[in-house]
């Protein structure tokens, strides 16, 4: 049964990451479409395997590559054909042109990358298009160079060289979302050096805003590059929380504070004015005497009640004063 949507909702990154996690194998076939969903003319083909890309034409009709190697002078089309022809029918027809000594190596490797720089990268500058995966279908041997990728690694080749993201600003990641690295997470794709520095704070811990800060990149290319990892399952997007602010206790805290009226708080623990004159003066001139010191003190002295006396004890010392007058 045919896998049918639009790319409108279901982004090709998207597509591209369920097929590879599905390993999904058959044919997809994207048509661009018009501002009012009508089909054009424009339609792309891609081959996958496994989750993996084998190749990729503009049509269905089994051309794409012998087209890619006469325009480069290599061989003739006729020649490729009759030798194609005569390999087994299960054979990509790069690897019999090379098993002939007719192509190398470094030859097939740029006829893929032509296959999808030309036919898959475009595809992530859509608007919207309407895609169809068939599945069990059979492989186009005369399309195949041999060489294959994950489609994940086409999606990370294709959004290097995107320019306009604006078919895409909806799926980008907040900026003030953070990532983590995905357990287990295993790509086959080599990151640039920006993207490595992003998947280095994939920590859950810094939100985008920081990491680009810290790295000194733009809001703009980290947001994208983070949009990449995620797509290539090496990362997920996740929520950064904020944590609460601590009160400060000390019990001058809010010295400088107001209570419900208006009015300064007082904090709970304040030097008496004795107190602090005696603490001014000593800090102020550390040479007065004891004596000086306890002259601050005198105030605290007198103010304290005196001692009543008896009349009995007055009566007795006026006695004894006079006897001893008389004597």
């Amino acid at each position: 049964m045919a896998f049918v949507g639009y790319l409108s909702k279901f982004s090709l990154p998207e597509l591209f990451q369920f097929i590879q996690e599905g390993y999904k194998s058959g044919l997809l076939t994207i048509r661009t479409l018009n501002a009012d969903k009508t089909v054009t003319d424009k339609t792309s083909y891609i081959w996958l395997q496994q989750g993996r890309i084998v190749a990729a034409a503009e049509t269905n009709e089994n051309q794409g590559l012998l087209t890619l190697i006469t325009q480069r002078g290599w061989m003739s089309q006729d020649k490729a054909s009759k030798v194609f022809q005569m390999s087994p029918s299960t054979m990509a027809m790069g690897l019999c042109l090379k098993s002939q000594g007719l192509l190398q190596a470094e030859q097939l490797t740029l006829l893929f990358r032509a296959q999808i720089t030309s036919q898959v990268c475009p595809l992530f500058q859509l608007r919207d298009g309407q895609f169809e995966l068939t599945p069990q279908t059979s492989l186009p041997y005369a399309e195949m160079t041999g060489i294959s990728i994950p489609a994940t690694e086409a999606t990370i080749i294709g959004l290097r060289m995107l320019r306009d993201w604006s078919a895409l600003q909806n799926k980008l990641p907040d900026l003030t979302s953070g990532l983590t690295k995905k357990i287990f997470a295993k790509s086959e794709v080599r990151l640039e050096y920006s993207e490595s520095q992003v998947l280095e704070y994939a920590t859950g811990k810094m939100s985008l805003r920081d990491i680009a800060r810290t790295i000194e990149l733009s809001n703009e290319k980290v947001v994208q590059i983070a949009f990449r990892l995620i797509v290539t399952n090496l990362v997920e997007e996740c929520l950064i929380t904020t944590a609460p602010h601590k009160e400060e206790t000390s019990p001058f805290a809010d010295l400088n504070s107001t209570n419900a009226f208006g009015q300064k708080r007082i904090p709970q623990t304040q030097p008496t004015p004795l107190t602090t004159k005696v603490s001014s003066q000593l800090s102020n001139n550390n040479s007065h005497s004891l004596s000086g010191t306890n002259k601050l003190l005198e105030p605290a002295l007198d103010s304290s009640p005196k001692a009543a006396v008896s009349k009995s004890f007055l009566h007795n010392l006026v006695g004894f004063l006079q006897s001893k007058a008389a004597s």
